[in-house]
């Protein structure tokens, strides 16, 4: 990915360069924009109210499965040698069930842990790829108000964790900008 922008650039650089125009590069740092962005942190907000919802539904089925491990564990230690043989059959019978129905306790919290992080993952993709979507337009429209040929990010890191654009302009930094832009909306 970011051999392609570097051979973009070039591309651009070359071409442009050719044909007598002005390169106009703006800046932004996305991850600020976003993390600024008022729509996000709203998402941010519904998505830790639906954390704390699953996992008092989680805390909930985890101690319902307790009570019936508990439940197991004194039926089990019930042995009295005095018992008769129907006695015994129908204690071994209730220690079964309890056992299964602890199994099925397990299963069900199981299940719905893991439908639980599907579900705020989804919600999770989901609304970043609309406010993605949404800083992106915005963006795309400052930019081209500002008649910039390129926006290159500059919250990107490369795989040794060191940013891939080491200088740029703050003249040509739109992150502010952006970010103005975007929150221009809240409350209306």
């Amino acid at each position: 990915m970011k051999k392609s922008i570097i051979i973009l650039s070039l591309f651009l650089f070359s071409t442009l360069g050719l044909q007598g125009k002005s390169i106009k590069i703006a800046t932004v740092d996305i991850d600020r924009i976003y993390n600024e962005y008022y729509k996000a942190q709203e998402a941010q907000k519904k998505l830790e109210t639906s954390l704390e919802n699953a996992q008092k539904e989680v805390d909930r089925l985890r101690k319902e499965g307790e009570v019936l491990v508990e439940a197991l564990n004194q039926t089990e230690n019930q042995d009295d040698p005095t018992l008769s043989p129907e006695k015994v059959k129908k204690a071994t019978n209730e220690i079964n069930l309890k056992r299964e129905e602890a199994r099925q306790k397990e299963i069900e919290f199981r299940q719905f842990v893991r439908e639980a992080q599907e579900t705020l993952r989804a919600e999770e993709i989901e609304y970043r790829k609309v406010l993605f979507a949404e800083i992106r337009a915005k963006i795309t429209e400052i930019s081209k108000a500002k008649k910039a040929s390129l926006v290159l990010d500059t919250s990107g890191k490369n795989s040794n964790g060191v940013s891939t654009i080491y200088y740029s302009s703050p003249r040509w930094d739109i992150t502010d900008e952006t970010i103005s832009a975007l929150n221009a909306s809240k409350g209306k």
